[in-house]
């Protein structure tokens, strides 16, 4: 016998919605309002109003196809329910900010379906002939009152539950169906490779103990275990095993989103069922030129509802690997808004492959999933040394007072109600300008309170405006302010000991007030607890103490160090001896940075790449090299703004030159230029010969700013470390780890910079390299050893 659980507004929100789909702006503030006008009425009732009832009905029915018999548990709380002498009354109350004269029986079909939902339900329950259903509807700015009544019969009342779960029972059975067919082929899954390599095997169990625990888990495990199949794997066995019901597979990256697609479909191959769904951003999948999600404007948000459920049926009885292009193809044929047809067939998925912010940020998470979870959810969380950073800016919150004053001109004496809001605006600014000292500054542990009551009461009204639908040039900008006073709000009411509040009085940059989390454990926690288990890993987690105090709140997570499974032998770590890359020191290091990558590439014909601490380094190096060695080298330089075709040309030159290689060609030593810490240095896989040395310029460190100083002040006596080194040398090991990506490659990695051989930096690099020390009379001769492969080296 099998189970599944729905909540009333759930089940008839899925099988009543219709018509077209609408986001246009509708204020974010009704939510909490909403919360209000319910209380409100509820405590307006009198004694014989309960509120908040509980009810719960269990229906069964038999699966056509497998004649198993199915329970389906509908659940959930009526607003209110009135006892008088004529008899009960079901109440469902509903906030709004149109007229309520405009409204009718017919105008909300969902409303009417849950309130008749809700009767039926308390009518079978105390055994009723009879129920008055009641719709309450109040409004935001008003508080207005308009009720609308009928009185239903239990007949009528169940002849409508019957008509509702009837046409919700085929999809209840599809997905048992589908849950058995999955684990059966989970059952029979095998690893998918001979053999486990070093180190996968530990991974794997980590991450299956993890899970059976339910544990925050951090796992530190170098490039070549294979960390995508060895989550997954265990993970996918968890779904078999009840211990988990949908795996969120994060990370920051596009790349390895389809490492994680390719993974799954490599389980494919080994009779793997399952349903993998990639999450795509809206201004990325959209069909339009810009997401205008309102049916004036978009063919397919109109009459999206209408035909949205026809487009679900068919995926899900023709396809079980949802990336990008197979939810474009059913969306472009049932004419279906792209993005919410993919939420939509999340909620069918087993494995959702998506960005750090659908499970993390509290401005854009799946409040579909996480608002009131309802199922056991497992958060895989890939390159996690790169949350530090994100979570720092998905919880901060910036409020500029020249944005302010942008839109105030452009709205000038067209709108003076407008034009008092921003005034009332940019009076808070200058307020609390005056707090700041005689270099324009202000930090505080504190935030100031006055700047919430004041931007909180001027939102109200600028969404009053807003939601007036003005036919307004400025529009756009107004909501896009609208929207940067509300993530302020939003985070403000977040705001702990891990943030500080700043303000800076000036030009460069411009006034503006911030709420800066510095450390965001507490925050992420909070989402990390919708989650039955969590394991963060990467590459690189040293020291595993940094990651573990900035990520979560857990005392004593489960931690693991796995060992390379690659021959250490064919990897050689070069540390210079006499180069400096201090900022002092760079311009006179010009020449000798340029010697050291010249005897690196002349020691073999391949392909190499430089990573630099800066733009402006990177190009006086490349500039410099290609003077002093002109001719002899093909060189590609990382650009600033490069579109994603010159990203693609950039890494496919090394694989034109490696092929012209291979063909006996007269092809010549490609040497890549790039920034430490930029999209080349992390998350791309060039294996085998595509490249076979690197060399890194500098430790890594952050630029020196104003906020890594605050963060520097915030940590005392560990700062310097959680605020430059740190951040710095994980930098490094993910450059320096797109050499070794495999068994059989075997490379060079030079590391020139002074500091690399402190004992502040070789006890963190010690556990991952064995370092060799030159200088450039020595270098040749150790790199001629290394690739001829002697057995001393």
């Amino acid at each position: 016998m099998y189970e599944q659980s729905v909540s009333v507004r759930n089940l008839v929100e899925f099988v009543y919605r219709s018509g077209s789909l609408d986001l246009r702006f509708q204020g974010k503030s009704k939510m909490v309002d909403g919360m209000k006008i319910h209380q409100m009425i509820q405590e307006s009732q009198g004694g014989d109003y309960l509120p908040e009832v509980s009810l719960q009905h269990v229906h069964s029915f038999e699966d056509a196809e497998s004649g198993e018999t199915i329970l389906l548990k509908i659940g959930g709380r009526a607003d209110g329910i009135l006892e008088t002498a004529e008899g009960y009354t079901i109440d469902e109350i509903k906030g709004v900010s149109r007229d309520l004269e405009t409204i009718d029986a017919e105008t909300y079909p969902v409303h009417w379906a849950q309130a008749k939902y809700y009767g039926f339900m308390f009518a079978a329950l105390n055994n009723l002939s009879e129920m008055t259903i009641q719709l309450t509807y109040a409004n935001f700015e008003s508080q207005e009152i308009k009720r609308i009544r009928k009185v239903c019969s239990f007949e009528e009342l169940e002849a409508f539950h019957m008509t509702t779960v009837r046409e919700f029972e085929k999809w209840v059975a599809m997905k048992h169906r589908w849950q058995k067919r999955r684990n059966a082929s989970i059952e029979s899954m095998a690893f998918p490779f001979p053999d486990y390599r070093r180190g996968q095997r530990e991974m794997a169990v980590a991450v299956y103990q993890a899970i059976k625990r339910e544990q925050v888990a951090f796992v530190e495990a170098p490039t070549g275990i294979g960390k995508t199949i060895s989550t997954l794997f265990p993970a996918i066995k968890s779904l078999n095993e009840s211990m988990t019901d949908k795996i969120f597979y994060l990370s920051a990256k596009a790349i390895t989103k389809r490492v994680a697609e390719d993974t799954v479909s490599l389980l494919y191959t080994c009779g793997l069922e399952l349903r993998q769904m990639t999450l795509t951003a809206k201004d990325k999948i959209c069909f339009l030129d810009q997401a205008t999600c309102y049916p004036e404007k978009c063919p397919y948000a109109n009459g999206h509802f209408d035909r949205v459920n026809d487009a679900l049926w068919e995926i899900l009885n023709s396809a079980k690997h949802y990336t990008r292009e197979a939810v474009e193809t059913v969306a472009e044929r049932y004419k279906v808004c792209p993005y919410e047809f993919s939420l939509d067939l999340a909620i069918h998925a087993d494995v959702v492959v998506c960005d750090y912010n659908y499970a993390f940020d509290p401005r854009v998470y799946l409040r579909r999933f996480f608002d009131v979870p309802s199922e056991s959810y497992l958060f895989l969380v890939d390159e996690a040394h790169n949350l530090v950073d994100r979570a720092r800016t998905m919880f901060s919150a910036t409020l500029s007072k020249e944005k302010v004053m942008s839109v105030k001109r452009i709205v000038g004496d067209r709108d003076r109600y407008l034009k008092k809001e921003l005034d009332g605006v940019n009076r808070m600014f200058l307020e609390v300008r005056k707090k700041c000292d005689e270099t324009g500054l202000y930090v505080d542990n504190d935030e100031i309170p006055e700047i919430y009551t004041q931007l909180r009461r001027r939102a109200v009204n600028i969404e009053k405006w807003l939601a007036s639908g003005h036919a307004f040039e400025g529009y756009d900008l107004v909501l896009d302010l609208y929207f940067d006073i509300l993530s302020y709000l939003r985070i403000s009411e977040l705001y702990d000991k891990g943030f500080l509040f700043y303000m800076v009085n000036g030009h460069r940059p411009s006034t503006m007030i911030r709420l800066f989390c510095i450390n965001p454990a507490t925050q992420l926690q909070r989402f990390i607890g919708n989650s039955r288990a969590t394991v963060f890993f990467s590459a690189t987690l040293s020291p595993i103490h940094y990651y573990r105090r900035l990520l979560t709140t857990i005392e004593a997570p489960q931690c693991y160090r796995l060992p390379s499974p690659f021959d250490q032998s064919k990897r050689l770590v070069l540390t210079a001896r006499e180069v400096s890359v201090k900022y002092k020191d760079r311009e006179q290091s010009l020449e000798q940075i340029c010697q050291y990558v010249h005897v690196m590439a002349a020691a073999k014909a391949g392909n190499y790449m430089v990573f630099m601490p800066s733009y402006q380094y990177m190009d006086r190096i490349a500039d410099a090299f290609v003077e002093a060695y002109d001719g002899i080298y093909d060189i590609i330089v990382q650009g600033r703004q490069m579109s994603e075709e010159d990203r693609n040309d950039y890494l496919q030159s090394f694989e034109i030159h490696r092929k012209g290689r291979a063909n006996g060609e007269d092809v010549r030593t490609l040497i890549g230029f790039a920034v430490l810490g930029g999209i080349f240095s992390e998350g791309i896989d060039l294996k085998g010969d595509l490249l076979i040395g690197t060399a890194i310029i500098g430790v890594g460190l952050p630029m020196i700013s104003f906020e890594n100083n605050l963060i520097k002040a915030y940590f005392e006596a560990d700062g310097y470390d959680f605020a430059y080194r740190f951040p710095g040398i994980n930098k490094v090991m993910q450059g320096a780890g797109r050499v070794i990506r495999d068994h059989e490659d075997r490379g060079v990695i030079l590391l020139m910079d002074t500091r690399f051989m402190q004992r502040q930096y070789t006890a963190i690099l010690s556990d991952h390299w064995v370092q060799k020390t030159v200088h450039i009379d020595t270098i040749e001769d150790v790199l001629q050893s290394f690739w001829r492969e002697e057995p001393d080296l």
